[in-house]
């Protein structure tokens, strides 16, 4: 994956954050799903950045 990629994903997080109805499981699923696709994507490329990945999603580094 490129970093194209990676931002592509983060945009969709993000987006889905901004449009958050308040319900807290859907926040705290989205919550969750950002951390383990962090997971995976550092599997697959060493160089991966969680934390850069978090700030793009609009979150922070332990993704809250």
């Amino acid at each position: 994956m490129t970093k194209k990629d990676y931002q592509l994903i983060a945009n969709v997080i993000h987006g889905q954050l901004q449009n958050w109805d308040g319900n807290p499981d859907g926040r705290r699923g989205l919550l969750d799903f950002a951390r383990h696709l962090a997971i995976e994507l550092k599997k697959e490329n060493s160089l991966f950045q969680p934390a850069k990945f978090f700030e793009a999603c609009g979150l922070t580094a332990n993704g809250e």
